[in-house]
C-alpha cells in the first residue's frame, strides 16, 4: 500500500500512462495478500471518524466495544 501511495504522489514525475501501469501492477500484487485483521479494524476506525459527528455517544461506544471484541476474538 505504501508503494501505491508513492505511485499516486508521482514523485518520479512519470507520465500518467506509466504511473497508471505501475499502479495497476502493484494494486494486483496487493490483492493477492489477504489483509490482516488489524488492517480491517483500522479501516473501520477511519469510517467511524467520518461518521462520528452523526453518532450518539451510545452508538460510538457500541461500535468501539464491538471492535474490541473482534480484537479479542469474540465475534458474538
Amino acid at each position: 500500500m505504501r508503494i501505491l501511495g508513492k505511485i499516486t504522489a508521482n514523485t518520479d514525475k512519470k507520465e500518467a500512462k506509466d504511473a497508471i501501469k505501475d499502479y495497476e501492477q502493484h494494486l494486483f500484487k496487493a490483492f493477492y495478500q489477504a489483509p490482516r485483521y488489524v488492517s480491517n479494524i483500522n479501516v473501520l476506525m477511519h469510517g467511524l471518524g467520518y461518521f462520528s459527528d452523526s453518532l450518539s455517544h451510545e452508538e460510538k461506544a457500541f461500535f468501539l466495544d464491538s471492535l474490541e471484541n473482534i480484537e479479542k476474538g469474540k465475534y458474538h
